[in-house]
């Protein structure tokens, strides 16, 4: 809920840029913009952790996620 990790073999984003991700969380849905910090590399891609989120875009993760994970 607080982030996302992006798989990318071709990139490497600096530590603490900010980004805006674009994406799409259901089939065929429109899609929706999250701002985020990039916090972290991994060996695959690196992690972004969303900024402050509107009520709007918390609610779409809830609904996009399974509960475990959106419920914590």
């Amino acid at each position: 809920m607080s982030g996302v990790l992006l798989s990318s073999t071709s990139n490497r984003v600096s530590l603490g840029t900010g980004l805006e991700l674009r994406f799409s969380l259901f089939a065929g849905s429109f899609d929706t913009s999250f701002r985020g910090t990039v916090v972290r590399h991994t060996e695959d891609g690196f992690a972004v952790q969303f900024d402050a989120l509107a009520s709007a875009q918390v609610e779409l993760l809830h609904r996009a996620l399974p509960e475990r994970v959106a419920r914590g």
